[in-house]
């Protein structure tokens, strides 16, 4: 038995499964990223006016979302590698069949689809990840590989593939690239193991156990919420300011290279120092950011962009991690997608009271304060996880009774 978990613990662990499983994370986040363009895409080509484009980020959030919470139910349950090109293999269909969907009715039902298997398709590979002995170092490289997917695939998109061939040609460019995950399934393992040597021991999986989980996926929608409400409204605060629309472009095309290098710094150092050492450092510069965009002037503007893409790279592998070791059922963790997702539409929803009553200012500061609250829920989190262990201990003690 122990021979057979190092087995799979080793394959886990091997460069191979973790570049398999972050490199499908990235194109599982791949529509995610390109939507923008895509929700850009069918203005022009197709005259969808600005309720239908956000009718269809609701519809695959939602979907998306309502799906990654089934995930503790299955993840155990199913063969990773057969599940995934399973999957992969239906988001090709639904791209393909993406190309030739004009209607609003019919691209609404598009999303619906491409919600569920966007989230179907990433509860295995981020399992996979955090089921590894170093989830810092793992989740770090997955969201290094989810900037590179959106900046190699955003660039030509925007500037050949959307111009020339419209939706059709970004559906089809997107289902070329999505199908590499065929081939990176390849080494993607088969099972995952609950008990992974990381996770905090707390004795059986009860409800007691889960507790920490639970504040550990509070503590990351709050920095979701956190950091997408200002992602949101980034462009147009610079416009707002005054910012040249061409500053702001290059400033955003930065940001994916900035989160790129802090999330390899992650990548480089997980293990060596723990979750929450990456989760004070990425709050450290995200306060920092926010407070940034307090001051005038351009400098300021990309200033401010520039911490906030660095402290998100470096915060967000952490969160997860922390998520995955706090969890002792090995399940509730994988429902961090659907926390994110949850997330997301809660900071869209209250955005838009905050900057009629505050400005745009007054959100910034809100973000920051939500970014706060998040990470003094994380040492909440680990708290919890250390006061259940010994709480465990003291009840096993006292069943064994004296020798």
């Amino acid at each position: 038995m122990g021979q057979h978990q190092e087995f799979k613990q080793s394959a886990l662990d091997a460069p191979s499964a973790v570049v398999a499983a972050a490199y499908i994370s990235g194109l599982n986040l791949l529509v995610v990223n390109l939507q923008p363009l895509i929700l850009g895409a069918f203005a022009d080509s197709y005259g969808f006016s600005d309720r239908q484009l956000g009718q269809i980020s609701a519809i695959f959030v939602g979907f998306a979302t309502i799906c990654s919470l089934t995930g503790p139910l299955w993840v155990r349950s199913v063969d990773w590698k057969s599940f995934s090109r399973l999957m992969i293999t239906f988001a090709l269909i639904a791209l393909a069949a993406g190309a030739f969907l004009s209607s609003a009715v019919q691209v609404f039902a598009l999303f619906a689809v491409l919600g569920i298997i966007k989230a179907a398709l990433g509860i295995p590979a981020f399992a996979s990840l955090g089921d590894g002995s170093n989830p810092d170092r793992n989740y770090g490289v997955s969201v290094g590989f989810q900037g590179l997917l959106a900046a190699s695939v955003t660039a030509p998109s925007a500037a050949f593939i959307i111009p020339r061939y419209g939706v059709p040609g970004l559906f089809l460019t997107i289902a070329i690239v999505v199908a590499s995950g065929l081939v990176a399934s390849k080494w993607l393992p088969r099972r995952g193991r609950a008990k992974a040597s990381h996770v905090i021991p707390v004795g059986d999986e009860g409800a007691g156990s889960a507790i920490p989980a639970l504040i550990a996926l509070l503590a990351l929608a709050l920095f979701t919420s956190a950091i997408l409400g200002f992602w949101y409204f980034i462009e147009r605060i610079g416009t707002g300011r005054g910012v040249p629309p061409g500053t702001i472009g290059l400033t955003l095309s930065a940001i994916s290279l900035a989160s790129i290098v802090t999330a390899s710094v992650v990548a480089w150092l997980g293990g060596r120092f723990s979750s929450l050492t990456f989760v004070c450092l990425g709050t450290t510069l995200l306060v920092a950011a926010f407070a940034a965009m307090h001051l005038d002037g351009n400098a300021a503007y990309i200033t401010s962009a520039m911490m906030f893409a660095m402290g998100w790279g470096l915060s967000q592998p952490a969160y997860y991690a922390l998520v995955r070791k706090v969890d002792s059922t090995g399940r509730l963790f994988v429902a961090a997608p659907a926390a994110g997702g949850i997330a997301g539409v809660a900071i869209g929803v209250a955005a838009g009271p905050v900057i009629e009553q505050a400005g745009y200012l007054g959100l910034v500061t809100t973000c920051a304060t939500l970014a706060l609250v998040a990470a003094a829920m994380g040492f909440v989190a680990r708290i919890a996880s250390q006061h259940v262990d010994r709480s465990t201990v003291l009840t096993q003690a006292g069943d064994q009774g004296p020798s």
